[in-house]
C-alpha cells in the first residue's frame, strides 16, 4: 500500500461553506492509499469485495431522504444501535426500526461491519485496538456482532457538505464502502489537507471523521445506476447504555414516572376547578 505523507493547513477561506470540489484540492488520489499525518495513520483507502447479497440488501432497503446544510438532500437509513434521545421522546437505547423491517437486510449490512473491522484491524492494528477496548465498555447487545461499532447509516445521496461525524466516539475510527454503478463524481474532498480521494466501487475507506474535515462532490447518475455508501461507527453515547434488560426495565420506570406526574397534574388540575366551584357558591 502506498504512503502520502501530509500536513495539515486551515481550509481555504470559504471553502468549508461552498460544496464539495475537487479544485478545493491540489492532489486526486486513486487506488490503495494510506495517509499519515506527523507520522501517524490519519487514513486508509483500499478495496475490498462486495458480497452480491450485500449490494442487493443496500438497494432492497428504502432511504429517507433527509435535509442538511446548504441545502443539500441526503437520502439514508439508521441501522444497528440507537442511543438514549429524549428529544425524540425515546429515552432509551434500542435497535434501529430496520431490524425489524428489514431483518435479512440487517444481517447483510451487519456482516458487512465484520469484514471492514478485519480491514481495520489489518490496516491501522493500534487505532483498531483501542478501539476494540474502549468498546469494551458496551454492552454487548448493543454493538454490531465482534465489532466495536454500535450503528450505521446506509447512504444513498448526489453530494454531501463539509462536515464532522459529531455524535461519535473521540479518537477512533470509522469504516465505510462505497457501492456504485454507472455514475460519475463522487470524490472525497479533504480542504484541510489539499487531498481528494476517487471512491470506486468495493472502495473501503478507514478514518476519523469526528476530526478531519470532509465532503463528497456531486454524483451524477446514470439511468439505473446508483452510489451507495455504508458507513460503521461508533456512537459517543453508547457507553451510556445499559444492558438489554436492564435498558429496558429504565424505559418502563422512566415511562411510569412520566404516567404518574401526568397523572398527578390532571388531578391537581381537576382539584382546583372543584375548589374554584366552591368559592363561586360562597
Amino acid at each position: 500500500m502506498r504512503r502520502v505523507d501530509v500536513i495539515r493547513h486551515d481550509p481555504p477561506q470559504g471553502v468549508i461553506g461552498q460544496r464539495p470540489s475537487v479544485n478545493h484540492a491540489s492532489e486526486l488520489i486513486s487506488g490503495d492509499v494510506a495517509l499519515y499525518e506527523n507520522g501517524v495513520p490519519l487514513l486508509v483507502l483500499t478495496k475490498v469485495a462486495i458480497p452480491t447479497s450485500f449490494r442487493q440488501a443496500c438497494i432492497g432497503v428504502k432511504a429517507t431522504p433527509k435535509a442538511r446544510t446548504q441545502g443539500l438532500i441526503t437520502t439514508s437509513q439508521a441501522f444497528g444501535t440507537l442511543t438514549r434521545n429524549a428529544l425524540r421522546a425515546a429515552d432509551f437505547c434500542s435497535t434501529s426500526a430496520l431490524s425489524v423491517s428489514h431483518p435479512k437486510e440487517h444481517r447483510e449490512l451487519v456482516a458487512m461491519g465484520s469484514a471492514l473491522a478485519g480491514v481495520y484491524r489489518e490496516h491501522a492494528p493500534a487505532i483498531y485496538e483501542d478501539h476494540r477496548v474502549k468498546a469494551d465498555g458496551i454492552p454487548r447487545d448493543f454493538r454490531l456482532r465482534d465489532t466495536p461499532f454500535t450503528s450505521g447509516n446506509l447512504n444513498k445521496h448526489a453530494s454531501l457538505s463539509y462536515h464532522l461525524d459529531k455524535g461519535n466516539a473521540l479518537n477512533v475510527w470509522s469504516a465505510m464502502v462505497v457501492l456504485r454503478e454507472r455514475v460519475s463524481g463522487g470524490y472525497l474532498v479533504l480542504p484541510e489537507f489539499g487531498v481528494s480521494l476517487e471512491l470506486v466501487d468495493g472502495a473501503c475507506l478507514l478514518f476519523d471523521g469526528q476530526s478531519t474535515w470532509h465532503g463528497l462532490t456531486p454524483v451524477d447518475t446514470q439511468p439505473g445506476g446508483y452510489r451507495f455508501s455504508v458507513v460503521y461507527f461508533s456512537l459517543r453515547q453508547a457507553w451510556n447504555c445499559l444492558p438489554f434488560k436492564d435498558e429496558l426495565a429504565r424505559a418502563k420506570a422512566k415511562y411510569t414516572e412520566k404516567a404518574r406526574a401526568l397523572v398527578g397534574a390532571n388531578v391537581s388540575a381537576e382539584a382546583r376547578k372543584r375548589i374554584d366551584a366552591e368559592r363561586i357558591k360562597r
